[in-house]
């Protein structure tokens, strides 16, 4: 999610450089704007990316009571999918 998140916008404005410059690309430049980003994007986009995959992870397999049975959490008995 987060790859998607992060290239989507990098791929963009490397579109949008790209189509500026045209045709002597300024291939320094773009790569000394578009390099940090694609560092610094992921570290600053984790939180939301986090989020949004927990999400699609409860819509997927929504919650049980098991889920929040500490025993089981802590792997003392087993749950079986026919238990809960």
């Amino acid at each position: 999610m987060s790859a998607i998140i992060v290239i989507g916008p990098l791929v963009v404005a490397m579109g949008i450089g790209v189509v500026l410059t045209w045709p002597d690309v300024a291939v320094v430049p773009l790569l000394a704007a578009l390099v940090p980003a694609a560092v610094i994007l992921p570290v600053a986009l984790y939180p939301v990316s986090h989020t949004m995959w927990q999400a699609l992870d409860l819509a997927m397999r929504p919650a049980t009571a098991a889920d929040f049975d500490i025993e089981v959490i802590a792997g003392s008995i087993d749950v079986r999918p026919e238990d809960t």
